[in-house]
Formats: structure tokens, sequence, C-alpha cells
């Protein structure tokens, strides 16, 4: 073993395949406390054998020419298809019932008196024994009437082949689904156990199943009320179920052990078999009089976004009853059916009017509502065309969960709040689906198949780390350090530790409405905002108040351009909650380089009338950080390590990298780094790149990091050869990137030093972690406390990885952050890396309170968003064309601009 290099000293950049970092040793710092998780052991049966063959199921068609020849051509394969929920949901259930027809008619063959098949519904499946199936594969023919009653159908047929590799799978290679080195683990036993744990919602119809992990319930079980699951608006329902995966972690006395992961899920899906246009007019309820749905008018495009993406099927035609023709709105806000717009010219030469004239004399049909804009497929039907379709003749496909963009408001606040369960109620609600899903040890099918599930969850022992303390400049320049309770902190009196002078400011007041002369609200406002600056040392000058009326995007452009012409650097606006400007304002931010501040005319109500200090405090927090300020400092008290913390250190620079994004968002990258002479002040910023694509991305992060430890070189006037890099987003599928392509780019911009620690952190993931002894009754006091550390027995056996929770949650329960250290020349041992990340959850500066993120990664998610933000707001969205990445960063980042120096987005 000698020979072998020491990975720990090693830079990438040399060409090695990915290793992750060596294994750290576990933590020792806090009290040590005995933890519940949502982990289920699953006891492995030794020496089973599964055999993997492909399965490929088509549907096979006669000539047109009656000679009842089969084509051989082109067979409707219907195991790989659209990806959309229904399509998807409907090949899955033919898919299903033909292996159902298939296995009775062919018993000698799959022997299941004495055999277990594991079907994945797609194209993968597993036998516990070996079948007589010869090299070249066994093809077998059924009726078609299993999956159509067309006439033209002739026959279906599966064929069955051995995979061409990892044939056998074993249930003794286990430790193999893990490996220092990603390219070599084995994950096929994997895939047999989360296939085997798959079967009961597979096989039972109240279940559905969105991917192979998603299940949820049609039906919700006992222990679920009107509470749990309340009405939603716009014809969509709430379901419950469960994601669950399997995994091999390091187990209980560091012996690789095989664990299945159950969390509690809830999601909207549409209601289904509906027609679209009532679905539509669901979206105006209570407004009173017809609504306005013609091409352009406002509620056309208010109504676009929430039925762009919706699957859905045509009502007229010759299979309308029975299979249906169906496709995905790509195109809303299309010309009017009855608009001389859309007249053309038959195939035959007949001559139609409009779409309206076209249906009635084809097929006879009187539309409702030929004033309505129109709709079209997201691609080419046959024929290669996009035809626009009238709303009322097409229906909502069932069994589709509702897209991000496509929820209210309305909804997304009840999905929130009733997902927001207290830990006594999501632990035995996960308890309860974990038995539905069925989980435990007397499962017949799981014991036969060669797993035994423990009935209970896995307890674990972890560790509560001491709360740092927090430094103010006090009062009368006496200096005052405290130490924080549970993850929050008072600061009574104290002034800020370095409190700035802002620079020359005017108020804005915007109004839905008419405007007005004076705000007699405003006025104690200001008063009190001014006196509770001052009390912080926050210096200001008097600051102008505006009031404008009936305020649109010109509105703020004009107030922006007034700002400009009479060198004003700062705008503070108070909106009321029907004015929807901040993305204007902060496009206008990025555009004019004024600083904006903007606050919710209710909220400013109720901090003066109700006296609300604490509220007020919070305020100036965030001018004051947004002005280059910082209002406390943290000091390590009971977090101090043997090795000194990378926050201490002036050759040490901390960045974190927000990469996380929706697919339809612009591809933007969030940064923060403490790159200024203070430490504890993080600033970001954004950039445009295509965060999918490992190479971009490399070189995006590169040069972030290049000009970060030029600033920090030149702000703290010394050499920076240490990075520690938090990232956040990433899956650990991308693991194996970020080593062998990132890592080398990062350390291009330290060498020839090349000390880099890259840290990846995951909220995404589904562990849950609860309090031994659940008691109290509000979230506070049942859910785990701040500063709970776990990084042995529910971790990888081969990645150092911790799981952390340094906020206190006030509501729900929390979701402990999971952090996994891949690459590590530096060399903290696992006290340092978690006491530094707990630390840095106090380091936001804008709140008296632990943050579930550490700061760098928080201010970078902030950043990311902006970005966003701002490229809709200057751009729109939905573009499907390619991003200009280069005019986004020379036009829409704050590099190179004044803001940049500041924590612009606090």
């Amino acid at each position: 073993m000698s020979g072998l290099p020491d990975v720990s000293k090693m830079s990438i950049s040399k060409g090695m395949a990915a290793v992750y970092a060596p294994k750290k040793k576990p933590g020792n710092m806090g009290t040590e406390t005995r933890f519940q998780t949502n982990l289920t052991r699953l006891e492995v049966t030794k020496n089973l054998v599964y055999y993997k063959y492909d399965v490929e199921m088509a549907l096979f068609f006669r000539m047109p020419s009656g000679s009842g020849e089969i084509n051989e051509e082109k067979p409707k394969i219907f195991t790989k298809g659209p990806k959309n929920d229904p399509d998807t949901q409907r090949r899955k259930g033919q898919a299903t019932n033909v292996m159902q027809a298939l296995t009775k008619e062919q018993a000698a063959f799959f022997d299941l008196s004495n055999n277990t098949l594991l079907y994945d519904r797609q194209a993968v499946m597993f036998s516990l024994r070996e079948l007589n199936v010869p090299a070249q594969g066994v093809t077998f023919k059924l009726s078609s009437n299993l999956v159509t009653g067309k006439q033209e159908a002739a026959e279906i047929r599966v064929k069955i082949a051995r995979v061409t590799e990892n044939f056998q799978v074993s249930s003794n290679d286990v430790a193999k689904a893990v490996n220092i080195r990603p390219d070599q683990a084995d994950k096929g036993i994997l895939e047999v156990y989360n296939l085997l744990i798959s079967q009961k919602p597979f096989k039972d119809q109240n279940w559905v199943t969105y991917g192979q992990c998603n299940h949820f319930m049609l039906k919700a079980p006992n222990g679920f009320g009107p509470d749990d699951l309340k009405p939603l608006e716009e014809c969509m329902e709430m379901k419950v179920g469960v994601s669950k995966s399997v995994k091999v972690l390091e187990g209980e006395g560091k012996q690789p052990t095989v664990y299945a992961v159950t969390e509690l899920k809830k999601t909207a899906i549409h209601r289904g078999n509906q027609n679209l246009v009532d679905k539509v007019l669901s979206m105006f309820n209570g407004q009173g009089g017809e609504v306005d749905l013609r091409p352009n008018s406002y509620n056309a495009k208010i109504v676009e976004k929430k039925i762009k993406g919706l699957t859905v099927a045509l009502t007229y035609g010759n299979d309308a009853q029975k299979e249906p023709k169906t496709f995905t709105i790509g195109r809303v806000n299309g010309p009017a059916a009855n608009s001389r717009e859309t007249s053309f010219t038959g195939a035959g030469g007949e001559k139609y009017g409009s779409i309206s004239d076209y249906l009635a004399k084809k097929y006879n049909v009187k539309l409702r509502y030929p004033q309505y804009f129109t709709v079209s497929p997201k691609s080419p039907m046959r024929g290669g065309n996009r035809p626009w379709f009238p709303m009322e003749l097409l229906m909502v496909c069932d069994l589709q969960r509702v897209q991000k963009e496509q929820e209210s408001v309305q909804n997304q606040a009840i999905i929130i709040r009733c997902s927001a369960a207290l830990p006594e109620k999501r632990f035995n609600q996960t308890a309860a689906m974990k038995r539905e899903i069925g989980l435990v040890s007397d499962n017949k099918m799981l014991l036969n198949a060669g797993i035994k599930p423990d009935d209970k969850f896995t307890m674990v022992k972890g560790r509560v780390l001491p709360q740092p303390s927090i430094a103010y400049a006090g009062q009368g320049n006496r200096p005052t350090t405290m130490q924080a309770q549970a993850g929050r902190w008072r600061i009574d009196r104290n002034r800020f530790v370095k409190a700035k002078v802002v620079p020359k400011w005017k108020w804005h007041i915007l109004y839905g409405g008419q405007p007005r002369q004076s705000d007699d609200l405003v006025d104690d406002y200001y008063s009190k905002l001014i006196r509770e600056m001052s009390d912080r040392g926050v210096e200001a000058t008097e600051a102008g108040v505006a009031y404008h009326g009936r305020v649109n995007s010109n509105t703020v452009k004009a107030i922006f351009e007034e700002a400009k012409a009479q060198g004003i650097k700062f705008l503070f606006f108070i909106s009321e909650t029907a004015v929807k400007l901040h993305d204007q304002i902060k496009l206008m931010e990025l555009e004019y380089q004024v600083l904006t501040q903007e606050i919710d005319y209710s909220r400013m109500k109720k901090t003066v009338t109700n006296n609300q200090r604490d509220t007020l405090t919070n305020v100036v927090m965030k001018i004051n950080a947004k002005c280059g300020g910082l209002n406390h400092e943290m000091t390590l008290h009971g977090l101090k390590t043997q090795t000194k913390s990378p926050i201490e250190s002036p050759n040490c620079l901390i960045l974190g990298f927000e990469m996380s994004a929706t697919a339809s968002e612009a591809p933007c990258l969030g940064f923060a780094a403490n790159h200024g002479a203070n430490y504890q002040y993080f600033k970001g910023d954004y950039r445009f790149c295509d965060t999918k694509n490992p190479e971009a991305l490399a070189t995006c992060i590169r040069d972030i990091c290049k000009t970060v430890v030029t600033e920090a070189t030149a702000a703290r006037k010394t050499a920076i050869n240490q990075l520690v890099v938090y990232l956040n987003g990433p899956s650990e599928g991308s693991f194996k990137d970020l080593i062998t392509l990132v890592t080398p780019r990062i350390e291009e911009a330290i060498a020839p030093s090349k000390q880099v620690t890259i840290i990846v952190a995951s909220k995404s993931h589904n562990e849950r972690i609860f309090q031994q002894q659940i008691s109290g009754e509000n979230a506070t006091k049942q859910n785990i406390p701040s500063g709970t550390v776990i990084d042995t027995h529910i971790v990888s056996p081969v990645i150092t990885e911790f799981y952390m929770n340094s906020h206190l949650a006030f509501q729900g329960t929390a979701k402990s952050v999971k952090y996994s250290v891949i690459h590590d020349q530096i060399g903290y041992d696992l006290n340092t890396i978690e006491c530094l990340t707990h630390l840095l959850s106090f380091m936001h500066n804008i709140v008296n309170l632990a943050t579930a993120l550490p700061a760098p990664l928080l201010v970078a998610d902030r950043c990311a968003k902006r970005g966003r933000n701002n490229s809709i707001a200057k751009y729109g969205s939905g573009s499907d064309g390619p991003v200009d990445f280069e005019r986004l960063n020379s036009t829409l980042t704050y590099n190179n601009k004044p803001l940049r120096q500041i924590r612009f987005n606090a």
C-alpha cells in the first residue's frame, strides 16, 4: 500500500480521476445527544442474486393497404415517449397491464410461484431466478386490445433480453455501492432495493408515482385530516405522499448498512377531466361580470403562465371519446377562433373563414366562446404544424402535477401552511406513510425478495455545539459582548460595531390609488426610524418625502431620473401592497447605481401603531449593511478549536456559490465572499452562465475566484493562499464533475499554493432529524436545538459528511443542511469545519438570528435571485431562444459598478 499516492496532498489538476477527500474523524465538540430520524434500517439477506433484463414493449400496426401485413418499420414503443405527467402515467399503466398479462400467459416461463419479479414499468426488470432467455433475447406476442381499441393495431411484442453489463447483482455487494472513487461505485444493488420498496405503490391503484421515488395517494390514509389537505383554488387538489430512497450509509459501528429514507411530501395536482375554459374561468371567481379573455387582454396575460405547460386532450374528432389526441400547451394568447386572421384553405381546397367556421362545417361544433384567445402545442403535431385550438374544446388531462409557475400566490400559501407540520405531527405522519408504503418487518413480498425493514425509525447519536458570542460597540463607546441563546439574541440598547453614514437619500411613498399630499403614519414612521438609526450610531441627513399615486413603471423610472439629476444615492420606498413594482425598482437600482430599500405600507403601519421597535431595528440593520456597515461581530467563544479558524486568518478567503435554479429561470450563478478588509462582511454579485454545462460553470467560477482573490489581496494587504468554498445546489451525482472540472479551475485562482477546501451544502435531501423525546406546544420547543450536528451513523461511509441545524425553526419542522467535504487540500479537522459552518450561520448581519445556511451561501442565494429577477424584469420570461450570456453579464450584473463594493442586496 505504500506505493499509493497520498490523495490528501494531490492536486486534481494533475489529471487524476475523481477522488473524494479522505474521510475525516468525527467531531467531538459539544454536548452528546440522541436523535430520531426518518431512516429505516433494512436487514439484507445474504447470498441472493438478482438477474437484470432489458424490457421493450412495442405496439405494431397493419399496413394501410388492407392486406393485413404488419408494418415492421414503424412500431410504437410505449416504454418510451414524452415526459409530461399524463403521458408518462398512461404509458406506465399500459406497461403494467401488459406485464401482468404476459406473466399470466407465460406462467411457466416466469414461474412466479417460486420467483419474484421487480418491474420498473418501463425498460428494466429484475428476477430472483435466472430466466431461460437466449443470448439474442426472447419475444412474446400479445393482443393489441391490452392498450388500444384501434382497428389498425395488430399486436404487442414484448422483448426481454439480458443486459449487456452487470447482469447479476448480488446482495453481498452492498459495500460496493460506495467508493472513494465515484466512477468505481457499483450502485446496482441500490437499483434493486429502490425498485423493491416501490412495488406496493406501483401495484396499488390508490397510488400515483412520479419518477421512481415520489409516491402520492389519491385518497389520503387515516391520520390526515382537513387541516392537512386543505382545498385549493383554480381547480387544483392537494395530495399527500412520500419521497423515498435507498442508500448505503456508515451504519452503527461503521459497518456499511442499507437504509430507506422516507420523507413526507405534499403536492398540488390539476383536477383532471375538466374543460380547460372552465378551469381558466375559475381563476377569476368572485370578480363578477363577464371575464374578458380576448387575445392580448389583461386577463389573457395573467392566464398565460398558469396554463403554459399543461397537457390537454381534444374533445372532438373520431377518437375523442376513447383515445383522444393530447398535447402540451406551448403557446397561449393566440388569435380568437372567430377572427378572420385564422382563415385558411383546406387540403381539398375548401375555404374556411376562421377556426369557428372550420369547426362548424367540419365537425358541426358551435363554440360558446369564439372571442376567447386560443392555445397551441409546444411541439409540432402530425403534419408538422402547431395549430391554434379554442380552449373550450380541450380537456385537462388527469394526474399532472402543478408546476411552480402555474401556482397562484394563494395556493402556494395554502400548501406551505399545510406542509409546515410541527415535528411531533410530522414524525407520526411520516411513520404512517412508512407503513402505508409497506416498510414493515412482516411484509412478505420484501422478505421473499431479500430485505427486512425495521419497524421503528433509526436512532442516532449527535451533538449540540455551543453558541457563539456577539460583540457590539455598546453604549458610550464601551464594547459589549453577549452570548447567543438557542440561535438568537437581543441587541438591547447597543450600537453597531461599524455604523455608517447614509448618503444623500429621499423617501418615496407609492400608492395604488389617489396620491396624497401628506401621510401622518409616514411622518411617525420617519421620526421613529431616524431615532432608531441614531441609537444604533447610524447617521443620516434629512430626507425629502414624495408621494405618488396610481404608480407604474414609468413612475419608478422618473424617480430614478430625478435621483440621478439631484445626486441622490439612496432611495427609500414605502409601497402599498397592491403596488407590485419591486422588481422594477431593483432593476433601476442596477441601471442607475442608486441604493434602494422597499418596505410594505401595511408593515410600516403595524410598526407604528404597535410600536414594534424590533422591526425598526431590523430595517436599520439592513440600511447599515447596504451602506457598507457591520452591525455586529461574532466571536468563537466555545467554538474555538485547536486549529485556527479560517474566519480568523487574513490569508484565507471564504466564498459561497449558489448553483440551484428551476428550468424556467435564467441560468444565474450567485456568489459571495468576505473579500474586504473585514473578515465577517460578506458581499456578492452574480454571473449569468450555463450552470448545466460543467466546463462553462468551471470557467465562470474560476474567473469569479480570481476577481475576489485580487480584491481581497488589495483590501487585506496580504497574499491569499487558502480558499474555503461552499457550494449550494449540486447533487451527489455532480460531485465527480466538481472534483475533476471545477476544482482545478478554482486552484488556478491561488496558484501555486492550490490550498482549496470545497464543501457542498444541500437542503434538497430527504433526511429529517427529530428530538428523541418530542414535547412542547410550539415549533421552537419541538424542534431540534440550534447547533445540532450529526456526523456518524447516517452519513456516507466514504465522504466526510455532517448534518447541521444552526438555526431554530419558528414554524414547521426544521430541515437540517447536509454538508459534504468533497475536496480538501487545507486539511482542517472536522471540528474546525463544523464550528466554522455554525459560526457563519450567525453572520447574516441583518437579523438577530442564526440562519439555516451560512452567510456566504445565503448572500449568494439572494444575489442569484436578484440576477434572475433582473433578467425577467428587463427581458421577460419564457424565451425559447439561446441565451446571450455575454450581453447579460455586461448589462445586468454589478460587475465593475460602484454598488459592487457593498452588500447591495442586504
